[in-house]
């Protein structure tokens, strides 16, 4: 019997000066938290989190770490962009990384891949794609048989044929060079969106940054996207977000002279984040603070991998400080009462002063949930406005702002104390905003991170563009009980309902990406890779049946409503006689 502990924050640090040759070499280092060489490190509990990197004025490495041995070298030209870029891969490769001419990928036995050295970015990111794939294929041969339908798809359209038992033997180095063999779109026919992108600036922060990107295997974009003040901002903002028509909370002005607006380009990714300055419309707002908060969290909690297990308090708070929105409290308390594995301490306030919500903000708070108006000057309270960068620490850890125009104070929550939060760019509409709040608390309840969240109502609903992620995507509320993170969309389809299903990573370990998802649908009886989409189609009394599992919302077609609404719809519809499915 034997015992490891999940590495999922950063133990050492790296100390390095802002230069190409150093970072060179710190990213030489990452490799050195992963577990195994072995395919089954494609499971993120068995890839420990690589050390920090902090710029100053030397360089050294702590004692405790060395370089892997893995016999893989990566070559990339003598720009920070191109090494940014390689990080990921360098990490899940176990390489080592030096400056060349060309980006190249090459073993100790004589093998070398040449890459595309024109797009430095996307080329890192299609080779990470391709051995993280094909590993997660070839490791159902060893310790984790499972049936996998990514390998039943990869071999009905691959014309090289994997022995996968010989390659599971092999050294890393050695599997990668038959990896490369294999034709690059048989993996684009078998993989899902991936979970991140983030778009980077190659500065200080961006180099700070990169442990916590790698460790996600992000698909790091160094950029310089265009940037938008004063009136100029103002169009592009408006043109970007989906205007609801709805009656608004706020007559105040959404836009100063000095707001910063950075045009972040799209990405086929579940979540973008952007690492830099500027405010980053459709996009997380990545902050360093919010990761290092994190940390601080997982050790008060006592708990290994930064959030709450089923035997721990969760300390939430709703302020309602908005007269026209007094429902929302009583329905967040519905929701979180529900959780019965975990038990909740909840308070409940309305029309706070300042001094009283200063104090909010001062006590330990696992989840905050703000209703009332807002602007960038602070969150208002029943006696003028309270500007939270006043307040000397935030002891909350997560968050969500459901005020008009929110997104600095919550910035400045994160720069305080806080891990992350959901916050909004602009005025939201009552309607919107009772919606939005329920769903939110829903998917957080189930183990959601707050990114996961932000996606799912940026792709369902109407105004899911008004809101944004600051500090660090990855926190949440609890560790789900559920197997993995669903979204499921129905529709009806003739006699039956067509059901896809969206798997997302969740906030335990054990379901990020590189895990393992499987359902109870008879239909669907293969495991797959998270993240991962598979559809099918099903009859009423099954579908009821899976979807009684969790309590996540569902989109009934394409209207994205709680499991409860949909329910008490198909039960309307059969009972008059109008569902299609009779």
């Amino acid at each position: 019997m034997g015992s490891r502990a999940w590495r999922c924050r950063p133990k050492e640090t790296i100390t390095i000066r802002d230069s190409v040759k150093d970072l060179c070499e710190a990213i030489s280092y990452f490799g050195a938290t992963v577990s195994t060489t072995s395919p089954e490190r494609a499971f993120t509990t068995l890839r420990g989190h690589p050390p920090r990197l902090r710029v100053s004025d030397s360089f050294e490495v702590p004692q405790s770490l060395s370089k892997p041995e893995a016999g893989i070298t990566i070559t990339v030209p003598a720009k920070k962009s191109a090494l940014l870029a390689v990080a990921p891969l360098a990490y899940y490769l176990l390489a080592t990384v030096k400056t060349g001419e060309r980006f190249t990928i090459e073993t100790d036995t004589g093998f070398i891949h040449n890459m595309d050295s024109e797009n430095i970015p996307d080329a890192a990111h299609s080779a990470l794609i391709r051995c993280f794939y094909l590993d997660c294929l070839v490791r159902t041969e060893g310790l984790y048989p499972f049936d996998l339908q990514e390998r039943h798809d990869f071999e009905e359209i691959s014309e090289v044929s994997l022995d996968y038992s010989k390659l599971y033997g092999q050294s890393l180095s050695k599997r990668m060079e038959t990896y490369f063999e294999v034709d690059h779109r048989c993996i684009d026919e078998i993989k899902s969106d991936w979970p991140v992108t983030a778009f980077v600036e190659p500065s200080t922060t961006g180099i700070e940054s990169l442990p916590h990107l790698v460790y996600e295997l992000a698909d790091i974009q160094p950029a310089d996207p265009p940037r938008y003040t004063g009136d100029e901002a103002r169009q592009f903002v408006l043109d970007a977000f989906l205007q609801s028509g709805q009656k608004t909370r706020s007559t105040s002005l959404v836009f100063e002279n000095e707001a910063n607006f950075v045009d972040v380009p799209e990405a086929e990714s579940r979540q973008t984040v952007w690492v830099g300055n500027g405010i980053p419309l459709n996009s997380s707002k990545f902050l360093l603070e919010g990761y290092k908060n994190h940390t601080v969290v997982a050790d008060q909690a006592g708990s290994n991998d930064g959030n709450r297990d089923s035997s721990s308090m969760i300390n939430a708070s709703v302020v309602c400080n908005e007269e026209t929105m007094e429902s929302e409290p009583g329905d967040i308390k519905k929701v979180i009462n529900s959780l019965d594995d975990f038990p909740v301490e909840l308070s409940i306030y309305n029309h706070l002063s300042t001094h009283e919500l200063r104090q909010v903000l001062k006590e330990k708070t696992d989840y905050l949930h703000f209703v009332g108006h807002a602007s960038p000057d602070g969150l208002e309270c029943s006696d003028g406005m309270l500007d939270v960068s006043t307040i000397e620490q935030s002891n909350v850890s997560t968050f969500f702002l459901n005020a008009c125009q929110s997104f600095r104070q919550g910035k400045r929550l994160v720069e305080l104390g806080s891990s992350g939060g959901i916050v909004t760019y602009s005025d939201i509409s009552d309607k919107y905003a009772l919606e939005i709040s329920g769903l939110v608390v829903q998917l957080l309840k189930t183990g959601a991170t707050i990114g996961t969240c932000l996606s799912i109502i940026q792709e369902t609903t109407p105004i899911g563009g008004h809101y944004a992620v600051v500090g660090n995507h990855s926190a949440g509320l609890i560790q789900g009980d559920d197997n993995s993170l669903y979204l499921q969309r129905i529709s009806e389809d003739g006699k039956r309902y067509h059901l896809e299903v969206t798997v997302y990573a969740a906030v335990t370990p054990d379901y990020k990406i590189g895990g393992l998802s499987n359902t109870t649908l008879d239909s669907v009886e293969r495991h797959s890779i998270i993240p991962s989409q598979f559809s099918t189609n099903v009859e009423w009394p099954e579908l009821e049946e899976f979807l009684s599992l969790t309590d996540l919302p569902v989109v009934y077609e394409d209207e994205l409503i709680t499991k409860d609404t949909l329910f008490e719809t198909i039960e309307q519809q059969r009972s008059s006689g109008t569902d299609s499915s009779e």
